[in-house]
């Protein structure tokens, strides 16, 4: 006789574990939802309401952070309001000392000791103005008068000077400015036999003066027979005259070579009426008839030397670019909606122009007139004024009291700059 196996069950028992199970997930449910606090745990408790729940949850989380920006703001407006008290009270005082010194009764010397605390009391107002700060910003310096960052690392600072409309733009450097440069041609070398290279191997005598004129100013550097390359460099770069010099050396020959500071063609270098002939000798060339042949390069057959013998500065460009509600300002005529706001010169409300400065600072000036820019027949660009823009531009005001500086893309082209035995030496 075969065997049959035998099955065990307990279906009461069964439908008893089941239900016991979905007891206890329930009760997990509203156990977590108890000590959370939330009707909402996850997706599967309710994803519609979860969705809302998270939108919500990341607006008061923005709310609560507006709060604490708004407190900070608060504590900084407090203790500038605190130094403000202190200043009020200096200035009492020295309204007090000023009358206290018109007494007839005073003499010279009772007037002199008022007067070291007046001075004293000014000190302490500067110092107040110079040191007051909330979390390393300065309150009372002029500092937070109103600045302005750019994603171009070109844009150094845009200061607010003056009543500004409210609005966002975007300021994108077209073209940074260059500096002058004026390389010398002349080889310091020894040619008289005393082994020496000194400028009376270029033929000076005596006490001679080298004239550099920029922005307008001529002054002069004082030099002398026995100067070599090192102290005339030396006593340029001493006397801050808004250039730097240094050497350039090839195939052994030291060359001399003036760079404006500041980019721009602003910022030319010139030599004036030359009247010792110290320019000449020294094969500069930037300020007199001989510059017709400035196309000429520095040093011939010298890769390093690229620049020529007279290099004017280059003027900066600017893009500004006005990101704010077109509302805001109806002066401004619509345009292209999806237009790309950087670099464009497509007629559209936002693109407020491009600008054009001799310096790298964009003043009221500067920005009240608009160029565009225009590609002849024969493929050559240049920049022409836009007069539609600037006339809207000057209706609307609305770069008024903003100034925009930007970095300078200066190249002194030389390479012992930074030796200070040889550059701006003591």
């Amino acid at each position: 006789m075969s065997n049959f196996g035998v099955i065990n069950h307990n279906v009461s028992a069964i439908n008893t574990y089941r239900t016991l199970g979905k007891t206890n997930r329930g009760l997990n449910k509203n156990l977590e939802r108890l000590s959370s606090g939330l009707r909402i745990n996850r997706a599967a408790d309710d994803a519609a309401g979860l969705a809302v729940s998270e939108k919500m949850r990341g607006q008061i989380s923005g709310l609560d952070q507006a709060v604490r920006n708004a407190e900070d703001g608060i504590s900084m407006i407090q203790t500038g309001e605190g130094v403000m008290d202190t200043a009020h009270s200096i200035l009492q005082r020295m309204r007090k000392l000023a009358v206290q010194a018109a007494n007839d009764n005073y003499t010279t010397y009772d007037r002199h000791r008022l007067q070291k605390e007046v001075d004293e009391l000014i000190d302490e107002m500067d110092r107040i103005g110079q040191y007051t700060e909330f979390n390393t910003k300065k309150l009372l310096n002029g500092d937070a008068l109103g600045k302005a960052n750019s994603l171009d690392k070109k844009v150094m600072t845009a200061d607010v000077v003056g009543i500004a409309a409210s609005a966002d733009y975007s300021v994108t450097v077209v073209q940074a400015g260059q500096a002058a440069n004026v390389h010398g041609t002349t080889v310091f070398q020894d040619s008289n036999g005393d082994a020496l290279a000194d400028l009376r191997d270029l033929g000076m005598t005596g006490d001679v003066e080298l004239h550099i004129q920029v922005d307008g100013m001529t002054r002069s550097v004082e030099l002398n027979e026995l100067d070599n390359i090192n102290d005339v460099i030396r006593k340029i770069n001493q006397k801050n005259l808004g250039v730097q010099a240094g050497i350039h050396t090839y195939n052994g020959n030291d060359y001399l070579t003036i760079t404006s500071r500041h980019s721009g063609s602003k910022f030319n270098i010139s030599f004036g009426n030359d009247p010792d002939g110290v320019a000449i000798a020294l094969g500069l060339f930037g300020g007199n008839e001989d510059s017709t042949d400035s196309i000429i390069p520095a040093i011939p057959n010298d890769p390093a030397a690229l620049w020529n013998r007279f290099s004017s500065g280059t003027d900066t460009i600017i893009s500004v670019v006005n990101i704010t509600d077109q509302r805001l300002f109806p002066t401004i005529p619509p345009g292209i909606a999806n237009e790309s706001i950087v670099n464009s010169d497509v007629q559209s409300y936002r693109v407020l122009g491009r600008f054009v400065s001799n310096s790298d600072i964009f003043t009221e000036k500067e920005l009240s007139v608009a160029y565009t820019q225009v590609t002849n027949a024969a493929g050559n660009m240049s920049m022409i004024i836009d007069e539609t823009r600037t006339s809207q531009l000057r209706d609307s005001s609305l770069l008024k009291g903003v100034n925009f500086n930007i970095d300078e893309d200066l190249d002194y082209g030389t390479e012992d700059l930074t030796n200070t035995n040889l550059v701006g030496a003591a």
